[in-house]
């Protein structure tokens, strides 16, 4: 399997559940296109970043390779809203890929959620959503 239906798999789940969301208004930071952060509102900045990748079988005519990587949603408000705004935002996002079966990924683990901070006149939070996939020679 190639790292763009993967990629595209969990893009598409975001994008669905972004859509259906309270929070589909705001805008999203997409992986290598040109963004100019809002002004005064939240938004949210996708990436999916590839890992490690190793040997999952031995032997017999088929190799599988297992390839493991992150999910990365970061869900932005701005300074002047308190942090609960921001939070409420990587909550959802974490409901998201919670107890989910997607058919090209598996998603290994929970979302986890943790603090950014402080980018520029925004505060943050992340979510993580580990995820693996095999390809066979």
């Amino acid at each position: 399997m190639a790292l763009a239906t993967v990629q595209n798999t969990l893009l598409d789940r975001f994008k669905a559940q972004y859509d259906a969301s309270a929070y589909s208004s705001l805008t999203i930071a997409w992986s290598n296109q040109q963004f100019t952060p809002p002004d005064n509102a939240g938004w949210f900045r996708v990436n999916v970043l590839p890992g490690g990748a190793f040997r999952a079988s031995l032997g017999g005519s088929v190799q599988r390779f297992r390839n493991t990587g992150l999910l990365v949603v970061d869900c932005f408000q701005p300074k002047s809203d308190t942090d609960a705004a921001a939070i409420a935002m990587a909550d959802a996002v974490a409901g998201w890929f919670r107890g989910v079966s997607l058919t090209a990924v598996s998603l290994i683990e929970a979302p986890s959620i943790t603090r950014l901070g402080d980018e520029d006149n925004f505060y943050g939070f992340s979510v993580v959503v580990p995820y693996r996939y095999d390809d066979t020679v």
